[in-house]
């Protein structure tokens, strides 16, 4: 007595399993991408802004690990970011940058604007700066979203292998 066994579609389902690597590892960067540019967007727009510099430098990357892990990243490299976002502790500022905003941000210059700044400075040294956080904020705005275009990916790679 002897049986057979015929499996239909076999090959295709092998030649599928081959590529699920890859097909998944390009479904997680297309989410991971859409999620850091939604993340940058919002950041952007919760940025405060006096010359553009902060917001302008804020930028978004999507890069693979070893292993194959895919890693978003949205920050900026400007020096003054942190201590916008978190604030800072009292301290005497250096006096030139803040004299630069005292003329750009309220428009006074000369003696007057000197001594303002002078009484901006000791201020500082005072009571510190208050955090005015943007990348957090809009991490949190955007996280309903991101998880959409996360399902989104899943529900396309189980899709390929139905």
């Amino acid at each position: 007595m002897s049986y057979s066994v015929e499996i239909r579609g076999l090959d295709e389902l092998q030649n599928k399993l081959r590529q699920a690597p890859q097909f998944v590892s390009e479904e997680m960067r297309t989410a991971m991408g859409l999620a850091t540019a939604l993340v940058e967007r919002e950041a952007k727009v919760l940025a405060p802004v006096n010359v553009g510099q902060l917001r302008s430098s804020i930028a978004g990357r999507v890069q693979t690990a070893m292993g194959g892990e895919v890693i978003g990243v949205v920050g900026t490299n400007v020096v003054y970011a942190a201590p916008v976002e978190f604030g800072q502790r009292a301290h005497f500022p250096p006096l030139e940058p803040l004299a630069y905003w005292v003329l750009r941000k309220l428009g006074i210059g000369g003696w007057e604007g000197i001594a303002t700044t002078i009484r901006i400075a000791r201020a500082i040294a005072r009571r510190g700066v208050r955090a005015r956080p943007f990348m957090l904020p809009a991490f949190e705005r955007s996280q309903g979203q991101i998880k959409a275009f996360f399902d989104a990916a899943v529900r396309r790679v189980v899709g390929r292998f139905e």
